[in-house]
């Protein structure tokens, strides 16, 4: 039996998170979250951000609840995303909460049913 803890996968994601790397971060993404039963990633010192990345992270979130694994995102900087949320109109589609510790927070996609 595999234990899960050592399934976790942790992938960080720092400077540009935009179009022009968009297949790049896919790419991470889809490898870390293939590799894992609960992948974490994490976004630190972002230097660019726009909404092709929400846009991937919301399919990844809605593709790990379909196959009932858990993924965890957290932020250094939780106004960068916010900001890009609102103006993106995907305010209903997230969430964000201090994480436990309470240096990150969490990003969470919210699911309809």
């Amino acid at each position: 039996m595999t234990n899960v803890d050592e399934k976790k996968a942790k992938l960080t994601l720092s400077g540009r998170l935009t179009i022009e790397n968009a297949q790049k971060i896919c790419d991470e993404l889809q490898s870390s979250f293939e590799n894992s039963f609960n992948p974490e990633i994490f976004l630190t010192e972002i230097e660019e951000i726009d909404l092709s990345f929400l846009q991937i992270l919301y399919s990844l979130i809605l593709t790990a609840h379909k196959l009932e694994k858990k993924i965890s995102v957290f932020i250094d900087d939780p106004e960068l995303i916010n900001k890009l949320l609102v103006a993106g109109g995907f305010e209903s589609h997230f969430r964000i909460k201090k994480d436990r510790s309470g240096t990150n927070s969490l990003i969470e996609g919210i699911i309809d049913g």
